[in-house]
């Protein structure tokens, strides 16, 4: 933050004197994505595995990208769009082969008295049968 502000005042970049609407569009540009991203994120990571995650977080960029060529008007240049086409179906083809994966492992349901992680994990507790 301070290295930005040395360069704005050596470059002779003021820092004041905006309309409102600017200072507005600059909040939303520092909101919108905390809220939308994170929130997001933070919704979704309970509810799925943290490598399925970790893949989707990979959409951050052609999601930019479409974002700024439907809102904002700003070009594609077509040299990025094979990558843009290949990170999304990348994506989906993992998270869809995960989804088949855990089907299958899972069997539809787990038997009872079967621990939700791996036998070869250490220390597996004993599972209570008193409710």
């Amino acid at each position: 933050m301070q290295r930005v502000l040395a360069v704005c005042r050596l470059a002779h970049i003021p820092l004041t004197g905006y309309e409102g609407s600017t200072h507005l569009s600059l909040l939303g540009l520092l909101v919108l994505p905390h809220i939308l991203g994170l929130g997001s994120l933070h919704f979704a990571v309970g509810r799925t595995s943290a490598t399925t995650m970790s893949v989707l977080l990979l959409l951050e960029t052609p999601v930019a990208a479409l974002t700024a060529w439907w809102f904002m008007g700003q070009g594609i240049k077509p040299a990025t769009v094979p990558g843009l086409l290949l990170i999304i179906v990348g994506v989906t083809v993992m998270v869809t082969s995960g989804m088949e994966q855990a089907t299958a492992q899972q069997g539809g349901h787990r038997p009872t008295g079967t621990a939700p992680y791996p036998a070869h994990a250490p220390q597996a507790p004993q599972l209570s049968s008193a409710p």
